[in-house]
């Protein structure tokens, strides 16, 4: 379910390589604002993240890095804030339970 009130939305499907969540920034604001969210979870001690729609019978997932791959997903990001738009696979594809797309700009 996507909600244009937010300036995150989050969506999920199975796609050609399996499930995957796509997470769209739609300001440049929530693109830093994830950013300084992924370079928090580098430092530690917390290396997950657990994002949901709130409701009891809701969706939502956990995903778990350790630092280095929040560091990854920061530099990913840093990425889309120089371009401009675009968008970043942040997790492996056949190595991760599912595919993370975040998008900007598109």
């Amino acid at each position: 379910m996507r909600s244009e009130a937010f300036p995150i939305s989050v969506d999920h499907y199975v796609g050609a390589y399996g499930p995957t969540v796509r997470i769209e920034a739609k300001t440049l604001d929530a693109l830093r604002s994830a950013r300084d969210m992924f370079n928090g979870l580098a430092k530690g001690p917390t290396t997950e993240l657990v994002i949901s729609n709130g409701a009891p019978t809701g969706i939502g997932f956990e995903w778990g890095l350790d630092q280095d791959g929040w560091r990854d997903s920061v530099a990913m990001i840093g990425r889309l804030l120089q371009s401009g738009r675009g968008h970043q696979y942040l997790t492996r594809e056949g190595v991760d339970d599912a595919l993370v797309e975040f998008v900007y700009g598109e």
